[in-house]
């Protein structure tokens, strides 16, 4: 993997997507890709294969060079504070890296939806000081990444059945995350069932945006601002 993404890096070229799953089935034990919800969870592990595998291998500086900025640029450090509602108990916090930011709760916009993810949620789980239910988190931000991939679970469950969330958001071109402006690069979405449809992508390039639906490529009207993302990228000014 050190090598196909070193080759890429040098030589700037397009890369089919069948062709990189099939290499990546071949070199690495990756989830298969058989429901919408695998797809964040395949990119997970191919960036914690980059980050934990790549620098093993006997690969030339420069090109373990090139898999940690690939990996480092999308890596924000968080800390998880937990404390209880009722007796005030504060737990601490507890420090971990994260490549992806996960929204279980879709609001009217993506901007507003991450901004609630930052803030105190309910959690499962009893008090040690007093033994009463009354949890809260929140995620405090001690380093941003350069890059955010941001992803809005729509996988739910209701009346005992795995479902889609089929709310529509407002696509924020600018968000600010902690004093930090992030541009929207591009955004995933995915039409059909739960385990069964078709993912398509809106991209930037050059300020102007384009649907890009496997071979076709087509210019994208930005003014229809409501839609349905599954995973958001947006990029540090």
């Amino acid at each position: 993997l050190g090598d196909f993404l070193h080759s890429l890096n040098v030589t700037g070229g397009i890369i089919n997507p069948g062709s990189l799953l099939n290499h990546l089935y071949a070199r690495f034990k990756l989830p298969s890709l058989r429901a919408q919800q695998d797809s964040h969870e395949f990119l997970i592990e191919l960036l914690d294969q980059l980050k934990f595998d790549g620098p093993k291998q006997s690969l030339t500086s420069d090109k373990k060079h090139v898999i940690l900025q690939s990996t480092r640029m999308y890596e924000s450090l968080m800390a998880q504070s937990v404390r209880c509602v009722k007796c005030g108990y504060n737990s601490g916090m507890t420090i971990s890296i994260h490549s992806i930011f996960h929204l279980h709760s879709i609001e009217s916009s993506v901007k507003t939806s991450i901004k609630k993810f930052l803030d105190w949620e309910p959690i499962d789980g009893l008090c040690t000081m007093c033994h009463q239910q009354g949890l809260v988190r929140r995620w405090n931000i001690l380093k941003l990444a350069k890059t955010l991939i941001v992803h809005m679970n729509r996988v739910v469950m209701c009346e005992g059945r795995v479902t889609r969330d089929r709310t529509k958001v407002k696509m924020s071109k600018t968000v600010i995350v902690n004093g930090k402006r992030y541009q929207l690069d591009a955004w995933i979405e995915h039409g059909g069932a739960i385990n069964s449809g078709h993912y398509y992508t809106v991209k930037s390039h050059n300020g102007l945006w384009y649907e890009l639906s496997d071979t076709s490529c087509k210019p994208f009207d930005f003014t229809s601002v409501m839609h349905e993302p599954y995973l958001c990228l947006f990029v540090q000014e």
